[in-house]
């Protein structure tokens, strides 16, 4: 049988040394964990792109995460409100409701492609300051700018 010294205070601290500097390469090296996702609540995100086409008048077309579990916003003519939940790379939205003014018919029909593109998208992720919504299938359905 064999016995070993106890290990000294420099010994004891190497393991959480190592642990520390790779975390640390790991935030430098842009590899964070997706829980270090930044908070969706409070923000407003503007429209950039439905299914990959750029939008008609994109800074009419955004949302606001609310701290309540809800999403309200514009879809470019019309307001919108209902059940909106982002967590953990998962996104939940709808019912959603909505005014019901008459514009221009380019504006409606995207209005249309944005509200379907917000209730088919089930995950997100944030890539370079833009947010990423995304079907079942990983299917991009829209994409948002913090504003």
């Amino acid at each position: 049988m064999t016995t070993s010294a106890p290990l000294n205070h420099a010994q004891r601290a190497r393991p959480a040394l190592a642990a520390l500097a790779l975390a640390g390469a790991l935030l430098i090296c842009g590899a964070a964990p997706a829980i270090a996702q930044e908070d969706m609540t409070n923000a407003r995100w503007r429209i950039e792109a439905i299914g990959g086409a750029p939008t008609l008048e994109p800074g009419k077309t955004h949302f606001t995460v609310l701290p309540n579990g809800q999403i309200s916003g514009s879809a470019g003519c019309n307001s919108f409100s209902g059940a909106g939940s982002f967590k953990a790379g998962g996104v939940k939205i709808g019912p959603l409701h909505a005014s019901q003014m008459a514009c221009p018919r380019p504006l409606m029909e995207q209005e249309g492609r944005f509200i379907g593109a917000l209730n088919r998208s089930v995950r997100y992720e944030l890539r370079d300051g833009a947010l990423i919504l995304r079907d079942e299938a990983g299917a991009e359905t829209a994409r948002l700018r913090r504003q």
